[in-house]
């Protein structure tokens, strides 16, 4: 007898904790998010700051894989999120969002710098592997997002994710060696 009803406050503790274990892992996501946000903006500004003398290609290399680890790192937290409610939807809508200026940004400032990176050996092809890696995590990113978004979420995002994944096209066409 005991026993049984350890278990079912057990089975009790557990349903009730469960809220705010998704709640929790919400929360990580925007987090990460938003971490994900920052380090690319910080790596936009290493490379614009690249050809000017004041930073090295190591320096934007160094930044940029900051910021991929950051996006896989974020992107990890929202799969394991899973299924977002509204509210949570709508909190993790917001981060992205926020993060999309960020992406244009970057993938803007690489095609409009691609002529010099050419024009330097081996430069060229550390920015397409760069920009292969990054895309690569965009479109895992994306694909995470379609999973756990309710569909009217899904449907605000998709013209900022398609804007993104043409600025993606756009890049790789004008880095292209």
């Amino acid at each position: 007898m005991l026993f049984h009803k350890l278990s079912l406050y057990s089975f009790l503790a557990v349903i009730a904790a469960s809220p705010i274990t998704c709640l929790a892992d919400a929360e990580k996501a925007v987090a990460g998010v938003n971490i994900f946000a920052s380090n690319l903006r910080e790596a936009h500004q290493a490379l614009q700051s690249y050809g000017d003398g004041q930073v090295t290609g190591y320096t934007v290399a160094k930044k940029f894989d900051h910021a991929h680890r950051s996006a896989k790192k974020a992107n990890l937290q929202l799969r394991e999120a899973g299924p977002l409610s509204a509210p949570d939807a709508r909190k993790v809508v917001d981060a992205y969002n926020q993060l999309q200026p960020e992406t244009l940004g970057v993938l803007r400032t690489v095609s409009e710098k691609a002529t010099s990176m050419k024009s330097k050996v081996g430069v060229a092809y550390v920015a397409q592997g760069i920009v292969g890696n990054f895309q690569d995590e965009n479109n895992a990113f994306h694909d995470t997002l379609r999973q756990n978004l309710p569909k009217d979420q899904q449907e605000s995002l998709s013209p900022n994710m398609s804007k993104v994944d043409s600025a993606f096209t756009d890049t790789r066409k004008a880095i292209d060696v």
